[in-house]
């Protein structure tokens, strides 16, 4: 019993931690509830707002430089086919005349003055101004009384950065009696000068684009007053009106003081079928310039006394037999060429000779074709404009079997050039008197060595603001064109044939500055030969006569302030610069014809 008495709170102590370690237990299960919070009302749980999210704002449309905010933008460009010229009738001639840039130009209502020659023809209303341009168009080389089938004026687009999206463009015949006094006349007179008839369709904002080729085609109605004037005087002046008021609304077409060969500049075409001149017979006839002139100062008196006698209309011509010339010494500079044309002119007015130009005038020592340079005086002047012909007629003629392998060029003023020659090595530089000389070797360089095909530009049937070189059949006239190009933006011009006929060099700005390119003529591929870095223009290539080099003309070194010419050989490796770089040169045609 002792043992077990003694055992006893050993026992009762380990019941004790066993129910001590039950109860810990169910605290542990009935804890929390005990010691939770009371549950609080529901409340509807507010929705979150997001953090506001960066947005980007949309870039502006680029409004072109310098148009003020509220111009606001055209529309866009309407695809557009230029209009096929007709075909040609029985004994008809094309006729194409260049704008006179002296005599052409722009003018605002709030200037006296008007802007001759200026290379950009503003039309339309910008900053409370209204433009109109004025152009002048020399159709004298039609005789009075010719049956005109069909008239258009053509015009490419410069600059639309000022254009907006309402507003008309039209262009209107004036009068034949503002000519007199043309440049002097006062700005009035040509602003509200009522016109004779408005020409062709007016434009819109969507037909006016840069590249561009705008043509008012005469309405049969219109040609009948074509026809009066090309009667009376043979000049034909046109003026381009657009928007006068309103929003801003300004395009700007090219007045062409550009190469003629790129063919930017307004021009006047006319199909008509010729009329005859009628001869009559002077007497008597003076024998020299003296006995002219006593008749023109007893002309005066007699005018004096009994008013001025009536003209001869422009249909009426004189006629002598052949009359040859005193030979003259060769001209010591330009100035004496250009007196000598002048003194020719005077005796063909005074003595009755061949009007409208003494062709039948004959001399025994012509002027020379080319003077060198160093018989000249530093002086040039532009060499006189020829009556124009079409291309094929130009090609036809002879070229001095003397120039061959020589590189014939303008150089000078864009606006008054002259026409040099050199050798391909830049030296015998020399003045080329006759400038009907470049225009035939210029026309030769399109038309095919075989003379079966005639390369032109013109704008792609698809995209009409984009133009591409093209190729007519002169065996069969009455087959479309086909184009040899394909550019996909930009212009393609200046196109030479190589000396074989297999290629033609061209220049193209579909790169965003004008390259030259070479073209297979039967496969039609294509290849970059020059790449531009620190120059804009490479231009008018030709080929020498063993298509082995090609001259140009580039701005390199020069920033676009003006051109040289350049050599390079036709796998595009540029050789030298040719010339001594004083005056801008352009335009080079390498002769390769024998005759």
């Amino acid at each position: 019993m002792d043992r077990l008495s003694d055992r006893l709170p050993a026992l009762e102590t380990i019941l004790w931690m066993l129910a001590s370690a039950v109860a810990f237990i169910v605290f542990l299960m009935f804890a929390p509830g005990f010691f939770a919070a009371p549950t609080p009302t529901l409340t509807r749980t507010p929705t979150l707002t997001p953090p506001p999210r960066a947005t980007g704002t949309p870039r502006p449309t680029l409004t072109p430089f310098p148009t003020v905010p509220n111009i606001p933008l055209p529309p866009p460009v309407a695809a557009r086919t230029p209009l096929p010229m007709p075909s040609l009738a029985a004994n008809a001639e094309v006729f194409a005349f260049n704008a006179d840039p002296k005599k052409s130009g722009w003018l605002t209502n709030k200037e006296t003055g008007i802007h001759w020659g200026d290379r950009n023809l503003h039309v339309g209303y910008y900053r409370e101004q209204t433009f109109q341009t004025l152009l002048y168009f020399d159709a004298s080389e039609i005789i009075p009384g010719s049956k005109i089938l069909s008239a258009r004026v053509e015009l490419v687009g410069l600059n639309r950065n000022n254009l907006g999206s309402n507003g008309g463009w039209t262009l209107r015949l004036l009068p034949a009696d503002l000519l007199r006094d043309w440049t002097t006349r006062p700005n009035q007179n040509f602003r509200d000068a009522q016109p004779v008839a408005d020409v062709g369709a007016v434009l819109k904002p969507e037909d006016l684009a840069e590249d561009r080729l705008n043509q008012f085609v005469f309405a049969p109605a219109q040609l009948a007053r074509l026809e009066e004037l090309v009667t009376k005087t043979g000049q034909i002046v046109f003026r381009l009106d657009g928007p006068a008021s309103g929003g801003d609304s300004l395009f700007t077409w090219d007045a062409g003081d550009r190469d003629p060969k790129i063919g930017l500049h307004p021009v006047l075409r006319v199909i008509a079928v010729p009329d005859q001149y009628l001869f009559i017979t002077q007497t008597p006839t003076p024998q020299n310039v003296i006995t002219a002139a006593a008749f023109v100062v007893q002309g005066t008196e007699f005018a004096k006394q009994y008013g001025t006698p009536t003209p001869f209309p422009r249909k009426y011509a004189t006629a002598l037999p052949l009359m040859p010339i005193t030979p003259q010494p060769t001209p010591a500079n330009v100035e004496t060429v250009s007196a000598q044309v002048m003194y020719a002119t005077a005796v063909a007015m005074t003595t009755g000779t061949f009007t409208p130009t003494p062709k039948h005038w004959i001399t025994t020592t012509p002027i020379p074709v080319v003077i060198p340079a160093q018989n000249l005086t530093p002086s040039p002047t532009a060499t006189p404009t020829p009556t124009p012909l079409t291309i094929v007629q130009a090609a036809k003629r002879t070229v001095p079997a003397d120039l061959y392998n020589k590189i014939v060029f303008q150089r000078g003023a864009r606006h008054a050039p002259s026409i040099w020659v050199m050798d391909p090595d830049g030296k015998n530089l020399g003045l080329v008197t006759d400038r009907a000389l470049y225009e035939t070797v210029v026309a030769r360089d399109v038309v095919s060595p075989d003379g079966a095909f005639a390369l032109f530009n013109s704008a792609d049937h698809n995209r009409p603001d984009t133009l591409q070189i093209w190729r007519s059949d002169l065996r069969q006239p009455s087959l479309p064109a086909q184009p040899l190009t394909a550019l996909r933006a930009g212009i393609a011009f200046a196109p030479a044939w190589s000396p074989d006929g297999t290629k033609v060099a061209y220049v193209s700005t579909e790169t965003g500055r004008h390259e030259l390119w070479i073209l297979d003529a039967n496969t039609r591929a294509t290849r970059q030969m020059t790449f531009s870095t620190d120059w804009f223009w490479n231009q008018y290539p030709s080929w020498s006569p063993d298509g082995k080099q090609i001259v140009f003309s580039s701005d390199r070194g020069h920033g676009g302030s003006f051109t040289e010419l350049w050599l390079m050989n036709a796998d595009g490796n540029v050789i030298r610069k040719l010339g001594d770089g004083s005056q801008d040169a352009w335009g080079a045609v390498w002769i390769k014809w024998r005759q």
